[in-house]
């Protein structure tokens, strides 16, 4: 978590509060717990010395009283040395859990401040312009540079999205898709040109309003140390079960959840809670989709949403895509070109420009760069 860029998935709607919410709850837990056992804070190389002085002492100990004694056998001996170097590795593991635990909390609380932080800054007036729903957005001779870089990432790109369109962000990697994607979802601001939200510029909207209308899944999703349910609502207070399950059986994920020893309330780890469950770099990506598809939002922005996926699995997951998100905004960006023969619009970047632009068979006929990948991959699949 100390990787900024996965804040993304936190700023956006319910997830920030959920995700905080359980924060608060396991770290007064984690209170209560050093409360109970007293407050014990100890360096690890100081009980370190301590034990091997001990076990040192008890060695010639032994040593002592079986030469004067002959009351302690040699294995009586060597058993007793055993057992205290096995109570140092367990204290010594205890001492490391400590620290990391303390680690992890001064690393999230960081992590929180610099969400908050930037929500605020960020953050629109009282008077920011409400939307209900988004029908258009207009990129308008937007340029983005990242700091420190002497070239643009992104330059002079201009489209226009509109409502119920279905547009494939294409392209090596590099190219500027993802600053693309990270712009339109209002995560970084132009350094020049502007974005507009149904003709209003996207930095006077009302922030939860555009958020509310977006429905994400990132690349570099994140699976959470919670339930499935808990997983694809992103909220342990309001969870439909009907809908998580509706999400997973677009994603021919049902099957496989229902027959997990609790169905949706199974943990996805089984490192935190006895009888969860481990997923498949396949199954997470599909978790992560159902928590996508399960909101009901007017745009939804895929990156890169086969990565994980066999090309069977992939061609039936855009068939359901087509099918059951017909009426929404939907955005892919894939290095894989699968999603862009049902697409209203390709956009072909390269090197941070909109190189080519058009439906798959138009730019199959310009013979670009477009056409050159797409056959590539093609062969690929054939060999």
């Amino acid at each position: 978590m100390k990787d900024r860029e996965t804040a993304k998935e936190v700023r956006l709607p319910l997830v920030r509060a959920f995700l905080f919410e359980r924060y608060d709850e396991l770290r007064a837990q984690l209170a209560g717990l050093k409360r109970r056992q007293g407050t014990i804070d100890l360096n690890a190389d100081l009980v370190s010395d301590v034990i091997d002085a001990i076990k040192t002492a008890l060695v010639y100990g032994y040593l002592a009283m079986n030469v004067y004694f002959q009351h302690i056998t040699l294995s009586a001996m060597t058993i007793s040395i055993g057992a205290m170097e096995e109570l140092s590795g367990i204290i010594s593991a205890l001492l490391k859990d400590q620290r990391f635990i303390k680690d992890q909390d001064h690393s999230i609380s960081e992590f929180r401040n610099f969400v908050e932080e930037n929500d605020r800054a960020m953050a629109q007036a009282e008077g920011g312009t409400p939307i209900h729903r988004i029908e258009t957005i207009e990129f308008n001779h937007v340029y983005y540079k990242y700091a420190n870089a002497t070239e643009y990432a992104l330059k002079d790109v201009c489209v226009t999205i509109n409502r119920g369109q279905r547009l494939a962000i294409v392209g090596e990697n590099g190219a500027g898709k993802t600053t693309f994607i990270k712009l339109l979802l209002g995560l970084y601001t132009p350094g020049s040109g502007v974005i507009l939200v149904n003709g209003e510029p996207l930095g006077s909207i009302r922030r939860e309003d555009y958020r509310r209308n977006i429905s994400a899944l990132f690349q570099d999703f994140h699976i959470l140390a919670f339930s499935v349910a808990e997983n694809i609502a992103l909220s342990e207070h309001d969870i439909d079960a009907s809908r998580a399950r509706d999400a997973l059986q677009k994603v021919g994920m049902l099957e496989r959840v229902d027959a997990l020893p609790k169905g949706i309330d199974t943990a996805v780890t089984h490192k935190i809670e006895d009888g969860g469950v481990e997923m498949s770099g396949g199954e997470a990506q599909r978790l992560a989709l159902s928590r996508a598809l399960h909101r009901h939002a007017a745009m939804y922005v895929l990156d890169e949403p086969s990565a994980a996926l066999d090309p069977v699995a992939e061609s039936n997951m855009y068939d359901m895509i087509a099918n059951s998100m017909a009426q929404n905004t939907t955005i892919f960006v894939s290095h894989r070109l699968a999603s862009t023969r049902f697409c209203d619009e390709i956009l072909f970047f390269d090197k941070g420009v909109i190189a080519q632009r058009g439906t798959h068979e138009a730019l199959m006929r310009r013979r670009g760069g477009y056409a050159a990948l797409y056959e590539a991959q093609a062969n690929f699949y054939r060999s």
